[in-house]
């Protein structure tokens, strides 16, 4: 054996020397032909003695409220088994708890009881009026129960194979396109349910991505989302909507543990995340919201929640409301809660503002007001509202410098419609927005703007960049997506109160929390029935800024009355106007058209566009002409 070995050797040393072939490539090939050849070998061995499949397959685990259950099925056994999952039960007060009742059952002082003819609460019982001030905490009040508000469905189920078989579909398609999936985790919500997918480490982020389209198509569903990655998961999240979404009602909110012991000075209580939490922020450290969504996607109803989060928990001496409704129908409701919660401008006689013109005296009427609240912080040495509050609380300082301090409510200015402002006001309003949002934040001054069209032209730079936090219901393009939130996903959501949280980039979807008219109108009327203010928070006049004596302003051109006159009945102010009509000259035109702003009739200039007419009677024409001592002959009375 040993001599044919030698002698095979000498063979092969001579073979290769002779046909010049390298020795050490051809005995690399050998061995390694050999070693495949005996790892095969091994491996038919391994298979029929131990009967166990090549490679595992991804584990797919349901996390059902914080609950991790690891499904292990033999290919032989079905999947019939549902997974439960129980609402988390909403916490009544204790005060509440015994008299907790179905909105039907619920009786009010809004109508006398049974036998007795309907009468309207003002003839029931006459407008209670206190004397004490809109700030003072001493006014006897009770916010609203829950009983108010209808009561959710308790139990909602799930069926575990939908849940399986879909996180099945993601792995399967994924694996079409050679993605290697090693986990993937499922977390049931109210109307979405999450998918985090945990790929192998050698599959970039980017190639799952680009897989959205195909993921959609393979599970027949519109609205799915991706999170690539999910911050601080080392995940890629993909967002599917449930074949049976959940009604999320505003009492499994507003009744929850976490609404009821928060201690936010603001608290803005919107609904429920994806894997089923209550979501609650503070507004005072938003600062502003800005929200979009297009017709149907439930912004109108995200505002009433909005409101009667703050209704449900504040005392009317902690916050008041500034409502702007150029729509006229949406908030007129909430005329109900002048006497207690509502901040009203002097020079306008709205409660609730509709007129266009309005809401630029409303808006320079904040600035003073934050002017004014600024005065006081500097004269106590504090930086915030907060802090300014808890130093007269102490009892310490009450006077300084002939200056009777008192507590200062918050103030939430809320826009329902701010495109139709910036079309019908423009710069002007632009300007004083721009400046409450950069500065109002410290006086106690939010600002919360609603709007269906985010495009460019309404959402400028200079209000986008006060505004970090938003809110995006469904739009109708992945422009105006980008344009609320800097990214798109807000074309994909499903409408009714699905909508993304956006703060400084953390995007948090959640299903706005659904209160009805009937609700909101049975809240309103136990509010209103109770004693109010002496008077509603009273902002200062813009209007006295303006007038003074003839000597501090000069005197007036003749015609300044002929021309209010006409600038007053054909609702135009423009000197080119004035030029026409009096018949004269660009200077002297021009000249009266400065006296008439003023004196408080019309607005400053805008750019090329017509002054606003700031009056709308003959009467307040008389009286403002009449502070002035100007005399009031007109060819045209």
């Amino acid at each position: 054996a040993g001599g044919l070995i030698l002698i095979f050797i000498m063979i092969l040393i001579f073979s290769t020397t002779l046909l010049n072939i390298d020795l050490k490539e051809l005995l690399s090939n050998f061995i390694s032909k050999v070693s495949q050849f005996l790892k095969l070998f091994w491996f038919k061995i391994k298979s029929v003695f131990t009967k166990e499949k090549v490679g595992k397959e991804p584990v797919v685990k349901i996390d059902n409220k914080k609950k991790d259950l690891t499904t292990k099925e033999k290919p032989d056994e079905p999947k019939e088994t549902k997974i439960e999952i129980v609402k988390e039960k909403v916490e009544v007060p204790e005060p509440l708890q015994n008299k907790l009742e179905t909105p039907k059952q619920i009786k009010t002082s809004v109508r006398k009881k049974e036998n007795d003819e309907e009468k309207a609460v003002d003839e029931i019982k006459p407008e209670k009026i206190s004397g004490i001030q809109p700030w003072d905490e001493s006014l006897k009040f009770e916010l609203p129960p829950l009983n108010l508000l209808e009561a959710p469905v308790s139990v909602h189920e799930i069926k575990q194979s939908e849940l399986t078989q879909k996180a099945e579909m993601i792995k399967n398609k994924l694996k079409i396109f050679n993605v290697d999936i090693q986990e993937i985790k499922v977390t049931p919500g109210p109307v979405v349910t999450l998918y985090e997918v945990v790929p192998s480490p050698n599959v970039k982020v980017n190639t799952i991505t680009s897989l959205k389209d195909d993921l959609a198509l393979a599970l027949k569903a519109r609205g799915i989302r991706l999170i690539a990655p999910m911050p601080g998961r080392g995940t890629i999240g993909v967002e599917i909507p449930n074949d049976s979404p959940e009604i999320v009602r505003a009492l499994s909110i507003f009744g929850s543990q976490k609404y009821q012991s928060t201690n936010y000075p603001l608290p803005l209580a919107m609904g429920k995340t994806a894997d089923g939490d209550i979501f609650i922020e503070d507004l005072t450290t938003m600062p502003h919201l800005l929200i979009a969504g297009a017709t149907g996607s439930g912004k109108s109803v995200g505002i009433n929640t909005i409101i009667n989060s703050f209704l449900f928990k504040l005392h009317p001496s902690k916050v008041k409301f500034v409502l702007i409704d150029p729509k006229r129908i949406e908030l007129a409701m909430y005329k109900k809660l002048k006497r207690h919660y509502l901040a009203v401008c002097p020079d306008i006689k709205e409660e609730i503002i509709t007129n266009p013109e309005n809401a630029v005296t409303v808006l320079k009427s904040l600035e003073a007001e934050m002017d004014f609240r600024y005065d006081w912080l500097s004269k106590l040495d504090v930086r915030n509202i907060k802090e300014f509050n808890d130093k007269l609380a102490t009892g310490k300082i009450k006077e300084k410098d002939g200056i009777e301090f008192h507590p200062l409510p918050y103030i939430v200015v809320i826009v329902d419609e701010f495109a139709d402002l910036m079309i019908t006001a423009g710069r002007q309003i632009e300007d004083s927005i721009a400046r409450l949002a950069q500065m109002s934040r410290a006086a106690g001054i939010h600002l919360i703007f609603a709007t269906q069209r985010p495009s460019v032209n309404v959402i400028r730079g200079n209000i986008k960049a006060n505004f970090p936090s938003r809110i995006a219901y469904r739009v109708s393009s992945r422009a105006d997506s980008f344009t609320i939130l800097d990214q798109t996903g807000a074309e994909q959501l499903l409408g009714n109160g699905d909508m993304i949280y956006n703060k400084n980039d953390n995007m948090i979807r959640v299903q706005n929390a659904y209160i009805s008219e009937q609700e909101i109108n049975r809240v309103l009327d136990f509010i209103d029935s109770q004693e109010g203010f002496a008077s509603p928070y009273l902002l200062p006049s813009v209007s006295n800024n303006n007038k003074g004596n003839r000597e501090a302003v000069g005197e007036f051109d003749q015609l300044i009355y002929d021309a209010a006159v006409l600038v007053l009945r054909n609702r135009i102010a423009s000197v080119t106007f004035l030029q026409r009509k009096l018949k004269l000259g660009y200077a002297r035109a021009a000249r009266i058209m400065d006296e008439l702003e003023q004196i408080g009739i019309v607005g400053p200039l805008d750019g090329g566009k017509n002054r606003l007419v700031l009056i709308d009677t003959q009467e307040e024409l008389d009286q403002i002409f009449d502070s002035y001592n100007i005399p009031r002959s007109s060819s045209y009375s």
